[in-house]
């Protein structure tokens, strides 16, 4: 968990998502997890093994789908929380490169359901 300076608020919907994603950091070995749900502040992820806690930055990296194109993403994001099958990750920015990978793993979202 992180310490009490960190505060996290959820200012939108979560969606189910299920999008297979490598979690990687300067600090760890790359860990392959599932997205289980996203919003626009962030999403929660389920792996195997646990994530690292701490305020670092981690990278998700994955494929998605736009306009019939499958193409790589990138998101950073921190660790919000964490439990033993995942952790829920806070994005850090909203520059347009996260924008645009954010636009495809909810778009990746609702084709899904």
């Amino acid at each position: 968990m992180l310490g009490p300076k960190f505060k996290y608020y959820r200012n939108s919907e979560r969606r189910p998502a299920w999008v297979n994603v490598t979690v990687t950091s300067r600090d760890m070995a790359p860990i392959k997890g599932t997205v289980e749900n996203v919003s626009l502040g962030g999403l929660y992820i389920e792996t195997d093994s646990p994530i690292p806690g701490g305020k670092h930055t981690i990278v998700l990296d994955f494929a998605g789908y736009e306009k019939g194109h499958l193409s790589e993403h990138h998101l950073t994001a921190t660790v919000a929380h964490r439990e033993s099958g995942g952790a829920g990750l806070v994005f850090d920015n909203y520059d347009p490169e996260t924008l645009h990978a954010l636009r495809a793993v909810m778009s990746n979202a609702i084709q899904h359901h």
